[in-house]
């Protein structure tokens, strides 16, 4: 039986690896495909 530690160890890597995704579609296709202020890509 696996204890709480090892479900929240494995939702807790989940989120981690969720959040990094995010921020890397931030930078790669937000920064590019979109104007304002906090793009700048120049396009």
């Amino acid at each position: 039986m696996f204890s709480f530690h090892y479900y929240l160890d494995l939702w807790l890597d989940w989120l981690a690896i969720i959040g990094f995704a995010a921020v890397m579609f931030n930078f790669g296709v937000v920064n590019v495909f979109s104007r304002g202020l906090h793009s700048y890509s120049g396009l």
